[in-house]
């Protein structure tokens, strides 16, 4: 099964020529996250983020829960822990 995540970055203030990157950490379960048609992100792995909104799509390959996080940062030290835990439904 492949759930679709949709996010969208919204800064706090005006950060000018701000660029925005994602890495992510699969704890529970496997599975593999990817942004649009793109290959499969590694975990631990820094992404550059193309837009401020986007989406994700994670695909179980796994019959127990999943759980992950994704990490958005900034090139100016900012950074927002995003978890997700899905459950297996048979």
């Amino acid at each position: 099964n492949t759930v679709e995540i949709r996010l969208t970055i919204q800064p706090t203030s005006n950060y000018r020529n701000a660029q925005y990157y994602l890495r992510y950490f699969q704890f529970d379960g496997q599975g593999t996250l990817q942004y649009y048609e793109e290959p499969p992100y590694l975990p631990n792995d820094l992404y550059p983020l193309q837009a401020k909104q986007f989406r994700l799509y994670y695909t179980s390959n796994s019959t127990v829960s999943q759980t992950f996080d994704v990490w958005i940062s900034d090139n100016f030290g900012n950074e927002r822990q995003l978890s997700f835990e899905f459950n297996s439904s048979d």
